[in-house]
């Protein structure tokens, strides 16, 4: 068999340039693997701070609003913010805070899900204006307090009036500065 310089020459011209594109395609395949691999590390570390961010907001099963949700469900009808105190109370969830009704009505406040009908009175943001209505118009708490003592408004007999304030005694003013507000007689009337 005889095979010709130049087929060699092109068969050994052609397996230079297979093997300069394997070269080529390797470092391309070496800067595809570290580009593979950043995002792989990207995306893992995207994926915790995701998870992260989602521990932080989600709200426990057994959290105070999550539990007055429940309780006015269960119940059916509007409560007073005290009551649903006691009730959260009843059920072992833990209220933070001096005044524990004062931090049920401040979440109350603070929760789209419930809406105030006033005197103290709360009911899910969901139910139909059939339900979340006032029958009851007694302004007393349990223990016969007015529910919200801002509202309240003490009269006296008398009006509160301010006790005297005390007169400074003045002092003596310079004689030259005397001199030049002498002349001018709107100083001396009081205002």
């Amino acid at each position: 068999m005889s095979i010709s310089r130049t087929t060699l020459r092109d068969i050994k011209e052609a397996l230079a340039r297979l093997d300069k594109e394997r070269e080529t395609l390797t470092v391309r395949m070496v800067e595809i693997d570290k580009q593979a691999e950043a995002l792989r590390v990207t995306h893992e570390y995207l994926a915790q701070l995701h998870d992260e961010a989602q521990a932080e907001t989600a709200v426990p099963a057994k959290s105070l609003r999550n539990e007055m949700v429940q309780i006015l469900r269960d119940t059916g009808k509007p409560l007073h913010y005290t009551e649903l105190r006691n009730q959260l109370e009843n059920r072992g969830v833990s209220i933070n805070g001096v005044d524990k009704a004062k931090t049920v009505g401040a979440h109350l406040s603070n929760d789209p899900r419930f809406k105030k009908l006033g005197k103290g009175m709360w009911a899910l943001a969901s139910w139909p204006a059939s339900v979340a209505t006032l029958d009851d118009t007694d302004d007393t708490d349990e223990a016969g307090e007015p529910d919200e003592p801002f509202d309240v408004a003490f009269s006296t007999e008398e009006p509160l009036q301010e006790p005297p304030r005390p007169q400074r005694p003045m002092r003596p003013v310079a004689p030259e500065r005397e001199e030049k507000f002498a002349a001018e007689d709107f100083d001396d009337v009081p205002f």
